[in-house]
């Protein structure tokens, strides 16, 4: 297909004519990391992943939510993915071009699925 090789011949051209789309990217997935970093470590998940491809994972015991999660995200404009065994997994698969604020807006959303989750579940515990 001529146009889907002139529009990723342009796309190479525009985005790696330089290293600035590498050096973004590397600083935005420190942001990245650091911020699920800090949401892992306060709701017991682990965060694991590499560049814009990263994940909380709240292990077996607590597979559910992972859906929960996806699903609460979803309720406020984010599609997330879940993926390991189990589901317990909440997948991150950031664009590359993705701006600063547009990262902090999905990941402030993220958490604040993430909370209504463990509210959620702290409540149906009692």
């Amino acid at each position: 297909n001529n146009l889907a090789f002139v529009a990723g011949t342009e796309a190479l051209n525009q985005y790696w004519a330089d290293g600035s789309l590498t050096e973004d990217v590397q600083r935005r997935a420190a942001v990245l990391e650091a911020r699920l970093g800090a949401l892992a470590e306060a709701y017991g998940a682990v965060a694991r992943g590499r560049g814009f491809i990263q994940g909380l994972d709240f292990g077996v015991a607590r597979a559910h939510w992972g859906a929960a999660v996806s699903e609460a995200a979803f309720r406020r404009g984010l599609l997330i993915e879940t993926s390991g065994a189990h589901g317990q997994v909440v997948k991150s698969l950031a664009s590359l071009t993705i701006t600063d604020h547009q990262l902090a807006d999905v990941l402030d959303r993220l958490l604040s699925a993430v909370a209504e989750v463990a509210r959620t579940h702290e409540e149906e515990r009692r």
